[in-house]
C-alpha cells in the first residue's frame, strides 16, 4: 500500500551529498523548493530524480525548470517516465 508523505520532508545539506527524489504527477510539487535551493547553491550534492507522469505534457514546472536550466545542471540526474 502507498500512502501520502509524512514526517520530515526537507533537504538539509548536512544530511549528505546524495539524495533521491521519487514522485508521480503533482507529487513533484514539494521537491521544487529543494531543487531550487540545491541548484542555486555551490554544493556538490547529486540529486537522483525519479518522476512518473502519464504523458510528457503532464510534467509539472517543465517551463520553469527549462528556464532555470535545471536540465543542464550536472548535479541533477533525471529519470522521467511516461506511463
Amino acid at each position: 500500500m502507498v500512502s501520502g508523505g509524512a514526517g520530515r520532508f526537507f533537504y538539509d545539506p548536512k544530511d549528505g551529498d546524495v539524495v533521491a527524489f521519487l514522485a508521480g504527477g503533482i507529487g513533484f510539487n514539494p521537491f521544487m523548493a529543494m531543487l531550487r535551493t540545491i541548484h542555486a547553491s555551490k554544493t556538490d550534492c547529486k540529486v537522483y530524480i525519479f518522476y512518473m507522469v502519464k504523458k510528457k505534457e503532464d510534467i509539472f514546472f517543465r517551463g520553469i525548470m527549462e528556464k532555470l536550466k535545471f536540465f543542464d545542471d550536472d548535479r541533477f540526474i533525471w529519470n522521467v517516465k511516461c506511463t
